[in-house]
């Protein structure tokens, strides 16, 4: 990677690399900042242990991430956002022994045995910007660790070579035609797979990476933003993309986008109708299936798409990648049975980070190919005879009232029918005994009293009395989690929370 990013930065070196609000890297700049810094880590005494990246989102975050590489060095990647205390406790259970994070910013910083580094030298142009001239790190050693959310429990630090995020850029670059005449922007946290990927794709591939960390900005900021940059891939998830088609403006300043890339949630066939209001008639929608563990499948929404009569298809296998769907008990599933989804491929990650190792016991051995990971997603998914797959759902998510099977989307789809509904997310809640199910919705504004009660009727006349909701909490805004997803586990929190009894809002 570091001896791609060199190359681009030599072939382009006034091309804007990154631009974020009240800064802006050329190619040039780029490749520099990166030189510095990675010679101020090596300055510090050499460990092979990893180095966190703790910065806000902007090209400092894009800087650190190769410069920890230039360094040999295993990058950890976190947050700014989240409470100091989760990403020390990140931190201290993947042994780091250096943190790169803002300094003079006030306040305490007091990670046991971390040194703390700035990043302000490597954007001084008085410092000399000495290439590396080791040999860099290989293909197939940990480079990153990525952690997933924890919003369902504690987060699990997941690692990855170059060679398995290589295979993601490729996908990217493939899918989406990416050039250097491309500026993406992404509503992903960068320290999720999700958030990091266009992260490296846009400078490998010379395209320019526009950053924005939208928990700082309201809408109109957001939209001023596309209207005056010229971005054409927009990255969201499918909830944010909904929210956006609802906001006034967001057509005229959308004009620019050619690709709208959604992942992280479900897609359902009634989201991409929504979103596809504001955007230009010839923007293209891909939505992206996978994990932080594990590569996946893609496919761009549009006719026909026969293959489930709610959702959006999935899609179909990321090259180099297969697939197989079991039931309960591991036996194959037949085409169109549903059953928990195995994703193979030699472009899984290595395994999780665990006291300095890495532990591989998330993945079943392939007898088949030594070199290829099997995991076990814990999603619920069928397979149709044209290649194309149909996520239905977590597992987990999967409910059972009164003995009969409910796939909350379902719900979710009719709750959203309503014209003054703007958000909706519906959940199973473990009670006693018992599981219930729980729908979450924000209103739009202008939405009439009893809007709980009211629409617990409205169900009670297209849906059994199973599907129904125990409860209807109206909610001002959706929590979320600082890649723009769904926080599900605040949700329950709220909950339990309110003490009204069902049917009623709060």
């Amino acid at each position: 990677m570091i001896a791609m990013l060199e190359a681009v930065a030599i072939a382009n070196p006034d091309a804007v690399a990154v631009e974020s609000p009240g800064e802006c890297l050329t190619y040039r700049a780029l490749w520099h900042a990166v030189c510095r810094l990675r010679s101020k880590i090596e300055s510090v005494e050499a460990t092979d242990l990893p180095v966190a990246v703790l910065l806000p989102v902007g090209a400092a975050y894009v800087v650190a991430i190769f410069a920890v590489l230039a360094a040999r060095r295993i990058c950890l990647l976190l947050d700014h956002g989240y409470p100091d205390d989760r990403n020390a406790a990140i931190a201290a259970a993947a042994g780091v022994d250096m943190v790169l994070t803002p300094l003079g910013t006030g306040g305490e910083f007091a990670w046991p045995g971390v040194v703390r580094l700035g990043t302000d030298d490597a954007f001084d142009i008085a410092i000399p910007a000495i290439p590396p001239t080791h040999a860099p790190l290989a293909l197939d050693e940990p480079a990153y660790i990525l952690c997933t959310s924890g919003s369902t429990g504690l987060p699990k630090s997941i690692v990855h070579s170059q060679r398995t995020l290589l295979h993601w850029v490729r996908t990217v670059v493939d899918a989406m035609h990416l050039t250097p005449e491309d500026r993406a922007l992404t509503i992903s946290s960068p320290s999720t797979l999700a958030g990091l990927v266009p992260l490296l794709a846009c400078p490998l591939t010379g395209a320019s990476t526009q950053m924005l960390d939208i928990r700082s900005v309201g809408f109109g900021d957001f939209l001023d933003v596309l209207a005056t940059r010229p971005v054409s891939i927009l990255r969201v998830a499918p909830s944010f993309a909904r929210a956006l088609a609802r906001v006034p403006g967001a057509a005229s300043a959308a004009t620019r986008l050619r690709l709208v890339q959604l992942s992280g949630e479900p897609v359902l066939k009634s989201d991409i109708t929504e979103i596809r209001k504001f955007l230009p008639s010839d923007c293209l929608i891909r939505s992206t299936y996978g994990s932080t563990e594990a590569s996946g499948l893609s496919w761009f929404a549009g006719d026909p798409d026969d293959f489930d009569p709610l959702r959006s298809s999935t899609g179909v296998l990321m090259p180099e990648t297969s697939a197989m769907i079991v039931d309960d008990d591991g036996r194959a599933c037949a085409v169109g049975e549903a059953g928990e989804l195995i994703i193979r491929s030699r472009y899984n990650s290595l395994g999780e980070w665990k006291d300095g190792n890495i532990e591989s016991t998330m993945f079943d051995p392939d007898l088949s190919d030594g070199s290829a990971r099997a995991y076990r997603t814990g999603d619920v998914a069928r397979f149709h005879a044209e290649g194309v797959f149909v996520v239905l759902g977590r597992k987990g998510r999967m409910l059972k009232i009164n003995g009969q099977r409910v796939e909350p989307a379902e719900v979710e789809a009719v709750l959203r029918r309503s014209h003054e509904i703007a958000e909706v997310e519906v959940l199973g809640h473990r009670r006693t005994d018992a599981s219930i199910m729980i729908a979450f919705v924000v209103p739009r504004a202008g939405a009439a009293p009893n809007l709980a009660t009211r629409l617990i009727a409205d169900l009670r006349t297209v849906l059994p009395r199973f599907m129904v909701p125990s409860r209807i909490i109206v909610l001002p805004a959706m929590p979320r989690l600082p890649g723009g997803k769904v926080d599900g586990q605040q949700l329950l929190s709220l909950a339990d929370e309110c003490h009204e009894p069902p049917d009623r809002a709060p």
